[in-house]
C-alpha cells in the first residue's frame, strides 16, 4: 500500500512538475541502488500529460549528471547562454532552449539506512542523491523562471520523501537477501487475505516449501 501510494505520488509529481514550469516535457530519474554511476528513466510525461514511449527518453544526461554529481539544482533558462552546457551535443540535438534540474537528495543523518549487500546496513554521513527530476522546452515564449526553480525544487523535496518512505517500509517488512516477507509481514499479510477471503467467501489457498540445502543461500 506504502509502495503503491509513493507511486501515485511520483506520478502526480511528475505532472506538476510540467505544469509550474511550462515545459515541453518531465522526467523522473532515479540511481540504481547496487551502481551508484549507473541511472534510469522511470517517468516521462509530456506537456499534454501523455507518457512517452521508452524510445522518446532523450534528455541532456550532461545536465542529470551534473545535479548528480554535485547534489545542487541547475537552472539554465537560456541553454544557448550558457558557456558549460551550450556546446554538448544532447543540447543541440535536441534543440533544447531552457531546462532545470533538480536533484532528490536524502539526509543520512536522519536515520535512514540505505540499501547494503547482504543484510547489514549503516548509516552513512552527509547527503545521498536519490536522483533527480528535470524538465525541458524547446520555446523560450514562456522562459523558466527563478519563481518556477523554487516550486520545482520544493516538488523535488516531497519527492524524495515519498521515495524514501516506501523503501524505509520495504527495509522494514522485507529480508534484503531473499526478498520475501519477513515473519511479522508475512503473517499480517496471511491474516488480511484470510479475512478478505472470509468477507467475501472465496477460498483461499497456502501453500508451505521447505527448501532442502538453504544454508547454500544464506551463505552465499
Amino acid at each position: 500500500e506504502t509502495e503503491a501510494k509513493m507511486k501515485f505520488f511520483i506520478d502526480t509529481a511528475n505532472l506538476k512538475e510540467i505544469e509550474i514550469s511550462s515545459a515541453d516535457r518531465g522526467f523522473l530519474v532515479l540511481l540504481d541502488e547496487n551502481d551508484r554511476h549507473t541511472w534510469h528513466v522511470k517517468l516521462a510525461r509530456n506537456k499534454n500529460r501523455v507518457s512517452l514511449p521508452s524510445d522518446q527518453f532523450t534528455l541532456s544526461r550532461t545536465v542529470v549528471q551534473e545535479v548528480i554529481s554535485t547534489g545542487e539544482a541547475l537552472y539554465l533558462p537560456d541553454v544557448t547562454a550558457s558557456e558549460k552546457f551550450s556546446h554538448i551535443s544532447s543540447v543541440i540535438n535536441l534543440e533544447l532552449l531552457s531546462a532545470m534540474c533538480a536533484p532528490l537528495v536524502m539526509d543520512l543523518r536522519k536515520g535512514y539506512l540505505p540499501p547494503k549487500e547482504r543484510r547489514q546496513a549503516q548509516p552513512l554521513p552527509g547527503k545521498r542523491v536519490l536522483g533527480v527530476i528535470y524538465v525541458d522546452t524547446t520555446s523560450l515564449s514562456a522562459p523558466f523562471s527563478e519563481e518556477g526553480l523554487a516550486l520545482f525544487e520544493a516538488l523535488a523535496n516531497h519527492a524524495a520523501t515519498a521515495i524514501i518512505n516506501a523503501t524505509l517500509f520495504h527495509q522494514a517488512t522485507t529480508d534484503p537477501l531473499t526478498g520475501l516477507l519477513f515473519r511479522r509481514s508475512f503473517e499480517q499479510t496471511l491474516g488480511e487475505e484470510l479475512a478478505v477471503a472470509g468477507a467475501t467467501e472465496r477460498p483461499v489457498s497456502f501453500l508451505m516449501i521447505d527448501l532442502d540445502h538453504f544454508k547454500v543461500v544464506n551463505d552465499y
